[in-house]
């Protein structure tokens, strides 16, 4: 499936509400927290994420997946992107809209790395599946 991508100033009233990751606990030396979070809309969401250290590191980046149910709990990986930041403590995914197919179930996993000091550190988050109208 094609995706199209859409300006994070595009705004459509809606009901829906926001399906948010639990923020990732500390994990290692370097990597403090990150998170991801979904918003259905119809016929695309709206998604973002960040990862935080716990001071300035070398590298951070987090990587958004957006997932889409095909049938029950199999999902396929239909769009993703990653932001990565250098000598700083916070990496964002900036809130971004991406059209997908109606009627169907999606949810976000987000990979989020921090890289110092020749160690890298790795841990996860993951929305609640939302339904898109």
């Amino acid at each position: 499936m094609n995706a199209t991508v859409l300006a994070a100033e595009t705004q459509e009233s809606h009901t829906e509400t926001i399906a948010q990751s639990s923020t990732v606990q500390p994990k290692g030396r370097y990597l403090q927290r990150g998170g991801c979070s979904i918003t259905p809309y119809n016929g695309y969401v709206r998604v973002n994420g960040y990862t935080d250290a716990f001071d300035d590191v070398s590298e951070l980046t987090v990587k958004l997946s957006l997932l889409k149910e095909i049938s029950s709990n199999c999902w396929i990986e239909v769009w993703s992107d990653t932001a990565t930041e250098y000598n700083t403590f916070h990496a964002a995914y900036p809130a971004t809209y991406v059209t997908v197919d109606r009627g169907y179930n999606y949810k976000i996993e987000a990979t989020h790395t921090v890289k110092n000091a020749g160690l890298t550190e790795t841990n996860y988050s993951e929305t609640n599946r939302v339904y898109v109208n």
